[in-house]
């Protein structure tokens, strides 16, 4: 029995694949030797190990996430196999290469690290195709069959009405938190709702009044000069109240996807451009953070290099291996860490032993006793939140679990695509959602979390507001 020939567009994909998987070995391993003709390998049973994980990991994702953005583009499982390319693996090599001179240095047994890495991968690759599809999640995503038509007057009413209350905020303190990436002292004097009410769910409200009025421009068979107007206004309120250096990297970040996703589905879905614009970004973001702070020692040539990768921000393996280590020492917190997460939204007035995030918790009550570290805004990856709680069977169903909602998230992203539905509510939520993997995976999650729902939040209201529903044609 012969096997049924391939179609055309199969093999264009395939040759798609191809094409891509060599473009990310070049870059990765471009990366490598850079590191290699710097530093010298260490030799040794363990190191033989760790190195041969590196590589099984590197090729692993360099293949999954080839494949997944030529089929996919932009999607979360896109985004989950190149956060694993990134920081599982060029990442810790390079902080293998240079001994993590340039944050806390990991010790113990890499190979360990490395083993549970891989086993998270392997669960996450293996449930995400065999993924059940979830009932409710058609019941929040979908508008039951409707469409939504986009009213300009409500659009410019809640527009105002969040940046009046967003400039209110920064005149508290200062204006200059509208433009730079500044300490915020709401944090400092304890006015923890006015900071979530505002960076949460205020600016994510304005960046989802702005997409909706490029939206409705967009999807217009005739414009006038009030609707390019309207559009200018709401631009305007935009750039006031999320100038991109006043933002988190992560966030910038989940903010262009989104436009990317809604407004040109067909070049988000494109896998060259996937491919081009992710290591645009990565390699960007270490650029970008020199213009978010008001300093005179900047040189900004000899700034720009790879160091980035092994820094606290981003150092996302070095992080897991602390926790490894504590768990080891201390542990496992039985969910503590989840619940927390979960229920950030309580005051910690109501719950005075509310959990801190993950990555707080580790610098404090770990890090900081054994090599002193005080910075408590590091990375805190996804294998970790469920590793510090239930060990190897909290990595196996957390595989399993992010396995099943990212699946989801795809399956509803590319139904919308496919349909060319207005359906707004789906379009914008799925791919702000979507827009946030990256930092989901980066963690830790008791952040992610809050933005996650806080942003939701944001697009629901803003769009019900803005919009008025009307039945498909």
């Amino acid at each position: 029995m012969t096997a049924a020939p391939m179609t055309e567009s199969a093999r264009n994909l395939q040759a798609h694949s191809a094409i891509l998987g060599l473009l990310n070995v070049s870059v990765a391993f471009g990366i490598i030797f850079y590191f290699i003709g710097r530093y010298s390998i260490p030799t040794g049973v363990e190191e033989a190990v760790s190195l041969l994980l590196f590589v099984t990991i590197g090729t692993y994702s360099i293949i999954m996430f080839s494949q997944t953005s030529a089929q996919q583009g932009l999607s979360t499982q896109s985004l989950f196999w190149f956060f694993s390319l990134w920081f599982f693996f060029l990442a810790p090599l390079t902080q293998y290469m240079v001994g993590d001179v340039e944050y806390a240095p990991l010790v113990g047994s890499r190979s360990l690290y490395l083993s549970i890495v891989l086993l998270w991968l392997i669960v996450f690759h293996f449930c995400y195709s065999r993924a059940p599809q979830l009932k409710f999640l058609p019941a929040v995503l979908s508008d039951r069959g409707r469409h939504r038509e986009i009213a300009w007057f409500n659009l410019i009413i809640i527009s105002t009405a969040l940046s009046i209350w967003i400039v209110a905020y920064a005149a508290r303190y200062s204006y200059f938190i509208l433009i730079l990436r500044l300490p915020d002292p709401s944090l400092i004097d304890g006015s923890l709702a006015a900071y979530l009410l505002t960076n949460l769910f205020a600016r994510p409200g304005v960046v989802v009044a702005f997409l909706l009025a490029v939206l409705k421009i967009k999807h217009m068979k005739t414009r006038t000069w009030r609707d390019w107007m309207a559009t200018g206004y709401v631009f305007l309120l935009f750039c006031v109240t999320n100038f991109p250096t006043s933002q988190a990297r992560f966030y910038v970040l989940a903010v262009a996807i989104c436009f990317l996703m809604a407004i040109l589905p067909r070049v988000s879905r494109n896998g060259l451009f996937t491919n081009v614009f992710l290591l645009t970004a990565m390699i960007g973001s270490s650029v970008f953070n020199l213009f978010r702070g008001i300093r005179q020692d900047y040189d900004i040539l000899e700034r720009i290099n790879f160091s980035y990768l092994h820094e606290g921000h981003f150092a996302s393996f070095s992080n897991f291996g602390h926790v490894v280590n504590f768990v080891q020492e201390h542990g496992i917190r039985w969910g503590q860490q989840l619940l927390g997460s979960l229920f950030f939204w309580v005051p910690r007035g109501v719950w005075q032993d509310k959990p801190t995030g993950t990555a707080e918790f580790i610098v404090k009550e770990y890090l900081e006793w054994e090599q002193g570290l005080t910075f408590t805004n590091i990375s805190m990856p996804a294998i970790a939140e469920f590793f510090i709680d239930f060990h190897i069977v909290g990595v196996v169903g957390g595989a399993a679990v992010f396995a099943v909602i990212s699946a989801n998230i795809d399956r509803w992203s590319l139904v919308i695509d496919h349909s060319g539905s207005l359906n707004l509510r789906s379009v914008i939520l799925t791919s702000y959602v979507t827009g946030l993997w990256l930092f989901i995976n980066r963690g830790d999650f008791q952040s992610a979390v809050a933005y996650t729902v806080g942003i939701s939040l944001a697009v629901l209201f803003v769009v019900t507001v803005a919009s008025r529903a009307r039945n498909a044609e």
